[in-house]
């Protein structure tokens, strides 16, 4: 996590020009609090299933009630 902003301060102080690395190197520094949780969240039997179960509560609330193929 360190290690690519060092490096990004590094190349300022000896006045090199990375160009786009340097957004695509602050973009995943940005983005690393929000997904570091991810794995552990679906790893761990009882927080997967916390999730699916929510997950699905919401589908079925914005999709509509479940049906069979009797319906049709």
């Amino acid at each position: 996590m360190h290690f690519p902003t060092i490096l990004i301060f590094l190349f300022t102080i000896i006045d090199l020009d990375l160009g786009n690395t340097t957004a695509v190197i602050s973009i995943t520094i940005a983005l690393f609090p929000a997904l570091d949780p991810l794995p552990v969240m679906l790893i761990i039997k009882n927080y997967r299933n916390v999730i699916f179960r929510k997950l699905a509560k919401l589908i079925s609330i914005v999709v509509g009630p479940k049906f069979t193929t009797k319906d049709f």
